[in-house]
């Protein structure tokens, strides 16, 4: 004010949005954390639900391997039955069923 009627130039500085937000949440606190808390559980909940997702998927990829290692291993032990028994003459049935029961088995 002094310096308005001193007939000098103002100084002053356009309020921040900070600075109005600020002011804001003094003058509606109740709003203000209502407001805060509903965005603060959402994101947590974002990153719970993010950390889960990638536990299971963590998870899946793990059991995937685990599959593929007990796949091979049967296949390893069905091709070495398989030619065990193939120089066997009177083991031909068995070699069939052998294959129809590892066929209906993968």
């Amino acid at each position: 004010m002094d310096r308005y009627l001193d007939g000098r130039p103002i100084v002053a500085r356009a309020v921040t949005r900070r600075e109005r937000l600020w002011r804001w949440c003094r003058r509606q606190p109740l709003v203000a954390a209502s407001i805060f808390a509903a965005v603060s559980s959402l994101l947590i909940g974002t990153g719970v639900s993010i950390y889960f997702a990638v536990l299971a998927q963590q998870q899946a990829e793990h059991a995937q391997q685990g599959t593929r290692v007990a796949l091979t291993a049967l296949e390893t032990v069905i091709n070495t039955v398989q030619n065990k028994l193939r120089n066997i003459p009177a083991a031909q049935e068995i070699r069939r069923e052998l294959l129809k029961d590892s066929l209906r088995s993968l």
